[in-house]
């Protein structure tokens, strides 16, 4: 990489289910972005620190997981006080035609096979899919909101590392051509994407990036916003409501074209 190309890393994780037969009214992605290698490290080693001085190890502790208040703040303390910014989309899911459609085509499917088991597995596998699919979007949607309150340069290369879920980007093949080609308004950009999964086991970005989505879900799905609150006062979180009206922006409508139920 050319020394004059400027390098970011953005950490990501989800709270909620995008599915709508979810209870939960919101989904949302959050992002820790750094912009220098050594605050990463410096984020890792204070995040690491401050496990193992509330819970006498350093394993992976869930922002969904019941720990006390005090315990709680100190975490987001240690986020809070790193050299990072935090970004977010918050998807009001029933609002979302997108998703919608999701579970219309499903249904109008699903009602047209009768008892076929092989063409329901097939159905769920395309439903998954799309759901894939919606997730990828709003990724690229998070990308989006960071390149343009950011990052200014015509020039870049974006590291996103996220926890493992399941994500389908249809004919780009990789994230990382999707957010290149399939991102309207980031393909107006010479950037160079790359996009990996990890273990958040194995990552305190990763977990730290988990504990500010659970906090902005705890604050939608839950209204508590306590913690969404203190984080936001402390360290003020760049979020975008989705869905909204810019229609060119979608993947797609409708259902994946390059999934067939054939022969059934």
């Amino acid at each position: 990489m050319s020394n004059n190309i400027k390098e970011y890393w953005i950490f990501i994780d989800d709270s909620g289910n995008i599915e709508l037969s979810d209870e939960s009214k919101y989904f949302i992605y959050a992002g820790l972005l750094f912009q220098h290698k050594k605050d990463i490290e410096e984020f890792r080693i204070n995040f690491e620190k401050t496990l193992i001085s509330l819970f006498g190890n350093n394993k992976e502790v869930k922002g969904s997981d019941r720990i006390s208040k005090e315990k709680r703040i100190k975490i987001n303390n240690c986020i809070i006080n790193s050299n990072c910014k935090l970004f977010c989309v918050i998807v009001e899911k029933n609002s979302s035609y997108m998703l919608k459609n999701i579970e219309k085509q499903f249904k109008i499917l699903s009602d047209n096979i009768n008892k076929n088991k092989k063409a329901k597995r097939i159905i769920k596998k395309i439903r998954k899919n799309e759901y894939g699919r919606q997730k990828t979007y709003f990724i690229g949607q998070l990308i989006t909101l960071i390149k343009k309150k950011n990052i200014y340069n015509k020039n870049a290369k974006i590291n996103i590392i996220s926890d493992k879920e399941y994500l389908y980007y249809s004919k780009f093949e990789t994230m990382d051509k999707y957010l290149k080609y399939g991102q309207k308004y980031l393909s107006f950009f010479d950037y160079e994407f790359n996009f990996k999964m990890e273990d958040s086991k194995k990552d305190y970005c990763l977990q730290g990036a988990d504990f500010v989505a659970y906090s902005i879900g705890r604050a939608y799905n839950e209204e508590d916003k306590e913690f969404f609150n203190y984080i936001d006062n402390l360290k003020h979180i760049v979020y975008k409501n989705l869905p909204f009206l810019n229609k060119e922006d979608e993947i797609s409508k409708n259902i994946d074209k390059n999934i067939k139920i054939d022969n059934i």
